[in-house]
């Protein structure tokens, strides 16, 4: 199953990133939109380029309440827990190969959660957390790792079962994480001991234009809160240096 979810600043220009995921080589069994309800009040309240590609096979769910990006995950375990789930953004025109890239490393390390960008979660030598700016990106040396930090943005294959069934807490991650669900899933990977691969360090990923007037990337990185959602998730869950090590 392919999901993701968008917003008001990013309806008009979604469509770019769904006909994106219906061009790929491995086709993928589902593409679910996820919508807030709180900001769209039905079908016909969209676009007709979203309307249209209905007609493809695109399901549009609306859902009760807004939790925001957590959208793009959180309703497809609840609704497919036994489901192999890769989520996206809705902001990037993606290539053919995507799926096809990440269908084929799950093949090979099948309880692992693959991605096309990642980091490494690093600490410094006295155990403290280094700010996520100063984190390198993870190898690519085919040997799943827990400390790879997957980045939604090139697309994240999660296999069944490879979550923490907290992960659908939404009380609690929307108030120690509320615009960082990489950081909430993540922690959940770590929880139920499930290591990640970063499957390449070579994709190609346009962004749609326009798409970056209102992003989680100028909130979550230039501004800092990042780091700290990511110390009061790993605080909550006992997360540290120790945690990563072998």
């Amino acid at each position: 199953i392919l999901s993701l979810t968008t917003f008001q600043a990013r309806v008009k220009s979604v469509y770019y990133s769904i006909e994106s995921l219906f061009d790929q080589d491995f086709p993928a069994h589902r593409i679910i939109l996820w919508l807030s309800k709180d900001e769209f009040s039905g079908i016909l309240a969209l676009p007709g380029s979203l309307q249209r590609l209905q007609k493809r096979g695109l399901e549009i769910r609306f859902v009760e309440g807004n939790i925001k990006s957590y959208k793009k995950l959180v309703y497809a375990l609840k609704e497919f827990p036994e489901a192999i789930i890769v989520t996206v953004d809705d902001d990037s025109f993606y290539p053919r190969y995507l799926l096809d890239g990440l269908v084929t490393a799950h093949k090979k390390f099948p309880k692992a959660i693959h991605c096309y960008r990642g980091n490494l979660i690093s600490f410094t030598d006295a155990g403290e957390l280094l700010p996520y700016q100063k984190w390198q990106g993870a190898d690519t040396n085919d040997i799943p790792d827990l400390r790879v930090f997957p980045t939604g943005v090139g697309g994240v294959l999660y296999p069944p079962k490879s979550l923490d069934k907290r992960v659908l807490d939404e009380k609690l991650f929307l108030k120690l994480a509320p615009s960082a669900d990489d950081i909430w899933f993540k922690a959940m990977a770590v929880l139920a001991g499930t290591p990640s691969l970063r499957i390449t360090d070579h994709i190609d990923l346009p962004k749609v234009i326009g798409s970056q007037r209102e992003s989680l990337h100028e909130i979550n990185n230039r501004k800092g809160a990042n780091d700290k959602q990511m110390e009061m998730v790993f605080r909550e869950f006992s997360i540290n240096a120790d945690t990563f090590k072998n």
